[in-house]
């Protein structure tokens, strides 16, 4: 699904060069000599992460459908913008999320299809909300709660009621959505066949390694681990921003230690290695953000042996 304004997409992309995804595929250092590549190709960070799920799934490579049904989990879901996305290629979806406010948002988007929510372009939660997205925005930062809702794709203006919508091509019976108190995972979790732990906006904190921690044990055999955190940072994501140009040896140079963001994905990997995941590569992501520009996330992609 993409809770995201078309036309905000758009002028985004027009402020950048448009091209093809920069990858850093089977190492975690970029190789001596690299070549400059194009910026990633911008698109909302709810797609993006769900396409990642889906191009390295194997038993989604299955066109026979001799393997069976696919379950993907969806660790820190938020108001579920990326389980419906999950929901276009996988059999069935489970978000899960500590905050209950966002989880009652949630599943009050998979029965009607859309939510309202109110901008307030301030922290005050004295503002009330038309629905229970509002509520959702109350239990943190509120922007953090309206970027969830919004994919970060409209321009938002004080005051003003606008509505996140799941695509009518997404069964939303696919979808499920727990409340559960992070970073410890339900004990009566069955294995499933992609694990998604996106935490751009930091909301699992220190429990992150916790929740790695149990990924292992909760993947199939050939199933893969995307992690996506925040790259808005870096010197080469915010250049490849800025300009349209990323340069693979700026991220060499990132990698060997530069940037924190970089080092934070070096410490993911470090730990699902150790847990006996098999790392496949790791790759930026461009997105949009609010008044036509954009930002940065980096994905990491491990497999189950």
């Amino acid at each position: 699904m993409q809770y995201v304004d078309a036309q905000s997409t758009a002028a985004a992309a027009a402020a950048v060069a448009p091209a093809s995804a920069g990858l850093t595929e089977g190492a975690h250092a970029a190789g001596n000599g690299a070549a400059a590549t194009a910026p990633p190709e911008l698109r909302p960070l709810s797609a993006s992460c769900a396409l990642l799920c889906e191009q390295h799934c194997k038993k989604l490579q299955d066109i026979h459908g001799d393997l069976g049904e696919t379950t993907a989990l969806d660790i820190g879901c938020g108001t579920g913008g990326l389980c419906f996305e999950l929901a276009l290629s996988f059999s069935h979806v489970l978000g899960l999320d500590g905050d209950p406010l966002h989880v009652v948002a949630a599943k009050e988007m998979k029965e009607r299809g859309q939510l309202e929510y109110h901008a307030c372009l301030d922290d005050s939660s004295s503002n009330s909300s038309v629905s229970t997205a509002a509520a959702a925005a109350a239990s943190s930062s509120f922007g953090t709660a309206v970027r969830r809702l919004s994919e970060a794709g409209e321009e938002l203006q004080h005051g003003v009621t606008r509505a996140a919508k799941v695509s009518d091509d997404i069964d939303r019976d696919k979808v499920r959505f727990w409340n559960y108190a992070l970073p410890e995972l339900p004990p009566k979790l069955q294995p499933v066949d992609a694990v998604l732990v996106e935490d751009v906006e930091g909301r699992l904190g220190t429990g992150l390694a916790r929740v790695l921690e149990q990924v292992p044990g909760l993947l199939k055999p050939e199933g893969v681990c995307v992690v996506v955190l925040d790259d808005s940072g870096s010197s080469s994501g915010s250049a490849a921003c800025a300009a349209g140009v990323a340069d693979a040896a700026d991220v060499a140079v990132e990698h060997s230690g530069g940037s924190a963001h970089v080092a934070r994905m070096q410490q993911v990997g470090r730990q699902l290695e150790q847990q006996g995941l098999r790392f496949l590569k790791e790759q930026q992501l461009r997105y949009p953000l609010a008044g036509g520009s954009c930002s940065l996330a980096r994905a990491g992609i491990w497999l189950q042996s």
